[in-house]
């Protein structure tokens, strides 16, 4: 009766190793998934740091231009006034 309980036979063996393979193919398919998912995001963040420095420098550049501006009008009322 030991030797019933306690032997394995190769389907057992078999059945046992189809199951960690798949298992197995089950994490590799979800490793790359999640790896390709990353890779996506990182491209996604360099295109946003991109345009967000793109959108710094026109902010600048209109700042600049908006202060240029309010100073001649301010100026020009000024000359008016006297």
């Amino acid at each position: 009766m030991q030797n019933e309980t306690s032997t394995i036979t190769k389907g057992d063996m078999i059945v046992e190793k189809e199951m960690h393979s798949n298992n197995k193919s089950k994490l590799v398919r979800e490793r790359d998934f999640y790896r390709a998912k990353m890779n996506e995001l990182k491209g996604r963040i360099k295109t946003l740091e991109y345009d967000n420095a793109e959108l710094i420098k026109r902010d600048q550049v209109l700042s600049k231009r908006v202060e240029e501006i309010t100073s001649l009008r301010s100026f020009k009322q000024k000359r008016k006034v006297n």
